[in-house]
């Protein structure tokens, strides 16, 4: 009866979740060992890694001081305007190194053109169904333009309101740079 059950409970959120007609991917979850919950801030490093074009300072680039929210990238993520230049990508997350937990602050020079264009697809509806009881965990990232304001974009959401796949995917296909870590409580 128990098989019986769960097949039917993991049979409903598949179908639930698949009738919005929005385009999902396999994969494209956060980096494993990332988890959320509160942590410092981490001010991005103000050059650019070695062997990369330099930008202005990034002083006022940094990590939020609490990474603990429950939307992905945070209360204060915007819309994307209509034109945008991304100069580099910072990411922000907790990794498990042992027993410790540590906050990475990354940033990537990368062309953020997929990544971008991944946050201009629309939510989808929210659906009176069954979701999948996880939530792939989304690191915090900001866009920042070369005048060195940094944006969080809202991440668009699948009919289940999780991150949609392709996001995460264009966000983990960049190529970061650790710029400094911290020890967390």
């Amino acid at each position: 009866m128990r098989l019986y059950a769960a097949g039917l409970i993991v049979a409903l959120a598949v179908t639930g979740c698949a009738s919005s007609g929005q385009r999902h991917a396999a994969g494209g979850g956060a980096s494993e060992g990332t988890t959320s919950g509160p942590v410092m801030g981490g001010t991005a490093s103000p050059s650019a890694p070695s062997g990369t074009p330099s930008s202005p300072p990034s002083s006022s680039v940094s990590c939020p001081t609490d990474l603990n929210f429950d939307q992905p990238n945070g209360p204060s993520a915007q819309a994307l305007p209509s034109k945008i230049t991304v100069s580099w990508v910072l990411r922000c997350s907790i990794v498990s190194k042992g027993a410790k937990r540590v906050l990475n602050v990354e940033r990537s020079d990368s062309d953020a053109t997929n990544l971008v264009d991944a946050l201009r697809v629309p939510s989808g509806h929210k659906i009176k169904g069954v979701c999948p009881m996880y939530r792939a965990a989304v690191p915090y990232f900001a866009l920042v333009q070369p005048d060195g304001s940094a944006l969080a974009p809202k991440v668009p959401v699948t009919n289940c309101g999780q991150a949609q796949p392709e996001v995460l995917q264009a966000l983990n296909a960049l190529t970061f740079k650790v710029i400094s870590t911290k020890p967390l409580p």
